[in-house]
């Protein structure tokens, strides 16, 4: 079984597999940069090496490794300057992710649309995957995206899975997105996970036995 939380990048990127050790983790989430700031963070080469050198000589095997993007992009905002700029810093994430992990991951939030309805942050944010998409496919990253399912608070879009879904399949290369299920949101957003029978129905295939 596969239990881990997200760790501390303090100090350091490599630092983070030392606390996920002493946690007893065997899997772990993790941010490449300060999540709070647009700011880039350039990995310095030394840092990558302890980071991947941790990695590969974890007694507790720690695998698979997920990086969360940072919290001020919206890939589903009405402003152009912001929404651009939301596009480059993620791209600029999968490259980090691509640099740290041989199976990289990189989880998101969808985006927020602020005031113009459900519709339009959907496409917009489809668009701005599918930006990202190519961009990253020219630049040979092997970076895996998942949306992750939010609470649903504000104007925060995928809250639910249908609307998920319905991103996924806007994607030009859907097996390049996958889903990050956050329990918790799910269960604010409306999910009754409390019991068995609310669980497969959410999930929609038993997965208890």
């Amino acid at each position: 079984m596969k239990i881990g939380c997200h760790v501390s990048i303090a100090g350091g990127i490599d630092n983070s597999v030392i606390r996920a050790e002493e946690l007893g983790c065997n899997t772990m989430q993790i941010f490449s940069k300060n999540a709070a700031t647009w700011q880039e963070k350039i990995l310095d080469q030394e840092e990558v090496k302890r980071f991947k050198r941790n990695l590969k000589n974890s007694i507790l095997d720690i695998d698979p490794v997920f990086i969360h993007t940072s919290y001020l992009i919206n890939l589903a905002s009405p402003l152009d300057e912001l929404y651009f700029k939301s596009i480059n810093s993620f791209i600029e994430e999968m490259k980090r992710a691509n640099l740290l992990l041989a199976v990289p991951y990189l989880i998101t939030h969808p985006g927020a649309h602020i005031d113009r309805g459900e519709e339009y942050g959907i496409q917009r944010i489809i668009r701005a995957l599918n930006i990202i998409l190519e961009k990253s496919a020219d630049l040979n990253l092997k970076t895996m995206i998942l949306l992750e399912n939010t609470a649903g608070s504000g104007t925060h879009l995928g809250y639910t899975l249908g609307q998920l879904q319905r991103m996924m399949e806007g994607a030009k290369d859907r097996k390049r997105i996958g889903i990050c299920f956050d329990t918790c949101h799910a269960f604010a957003a409306g999910y009754d996970l409390s019991n068995r029978e609310g669980v497969e129905k959410t999930i929609g295939f038993n997965i208890c036995q």
